[in-house]
């Protein structure tokens, strides 16, 4: 959870939009651009997630920290949209869980939240939005009993038409896009329970920790009775067990960024890494993205606005494989 004590109006998360090219066998190349993605929130910026183009943002809007804003944008089209606020008496202010995904087969996007409820506060609701529906925020499913603490929020990870979430101590939660509808995963239990969830390759994935410079790569895959179950595919080693895999490039290394400044390229075979970049900076977050030309407009969200141009290219290079980087950036430290 985010100390949100240490926020302030001088401090927010600046995307970075990293384009990684291996057209060359002996050297490889990136590019490093920032956007002018600033929606109106005052203390906090969070990058939900990023679904065939569009990304979900959200932030805090007031001075109580209490009242979540959403955002989708496209950052290549400039369009964007912020989404009414939820109002319901029944719902605390406090979002637990917040997600966001992509249905393919209804060409469908959906955020969705999981609100606290004030007169019995151990249940959560889940609300959906669905972007050109004209419905708004719609309560799902029954009430439920996840048994979190007090001011935890989780953002999700979208995989498999779901979004799941780490609740701790090998505990995984889903919520399925497509029917809506809410499941508890078979506990992860491979020794420690130190693990960080994300997307592999379109596959929920974890990150295991299973020494100071290792971890194992597991994907949640089906198997031939349709049913899901977790496989361990690949071990990251000689390279600190807080990497996190983004992407598989053709040669066969991962692309990986680290707990502290740096993207680095992951050698499966000899089982060394090298850093492709450093920010200088501590990275907040990072997810794979997929540019396209997507339209809110299109899909019917009316209040459509058009952010303004204007980009920074730190690097030039020939784009090939895309991830979204969030850096923290303070006023009072430009670059």
């Amino acid at each position: 959870m985010a100390d949100l004590h240490n926020y302030t109006p001088s401090a927010f998360e600046h995307p970075y939009y990293i384009e990684y090219d291996e057209t060359s066998a002996k050297k490889s190349s990136q590019k490093v651009t920032t956007f002018n993605l600033y929606p109106p929130f005052d203390y906090y910026q969070n990058i939900i997630g990023s679904c065939n183009g569009l990304i979900c943002l959200d932030g805090l809007k007031d001075e109580c920290l209490i009242v979540y804003v959403c955002c989708i944008c496209n950052p290549i089209t400039r369009e964007c949209v912020f989404l009414p606020k939820i109002e319901n008496s029944d719902y605390d202010n406090h979002v637990f869980l917040v997600g966001f995904g992509y249905i393919c087969s209804t060409n469908e996007y959906k955020v969705v939240r999981a609100y606290r409820l004030k007169e019995e506060p151990k249940f959560v609701q889940f609300v959906v939005y669905t972007l050109g529906s004209g419905k708004g925020w719609r309560s799902v499913g029954k009430k439920i009993g996840i048994g979190m603490k007090l001011f935890t929020r989780l953002r999700g990870v979208f995989a498999n038409g779901s979004d799941y979430w780490n609740l701790g101590k090998g505990k995984i939660v889903a919520f399925d896009l497509v029917e809506e509808f809410f499941v508890k995963l078979p506990r992860f239990s491979p020794g420690s329970l130190d693990f960080r969830l994300g997307v592999l390759e379109d596959y929920l994935c974890i990150t295991h920790k299973t020494g100071a410079k290792s971890a194992d790569i597991w994907l949640f895959k089906q198997k031939n009775d349709n049913s899901f179950s977790w496989s361990k595919e690949f071990s990251l080693i000689n390279t600190s067990s807080y990497n996190v895999p983004l992407g598989l490039t053709s040669s066969g290394t991962v692309l990986c960024h680290d707990s502290s400044t740096k993207f680095l390229r992951h050698d499966l075979k000899s089982s060394s890494s090298k850093k492709l970049l450093d920010f200088g900076k501590q990275i907040y977050q990072a997810i794979p993205h997929m540019n396209t030309l997507v339209s809110l407009k299109a899909l019917g969200e009316e209040d459509t606005k058009t952010m303004e141009s204007g980009e920074n290219v730190v690097q030039k290079a020939e784009p090939k494989m895309t991830l979204h980087f969030s850096k923290t950036v303070r006023w009072t430290h430009p670059h």
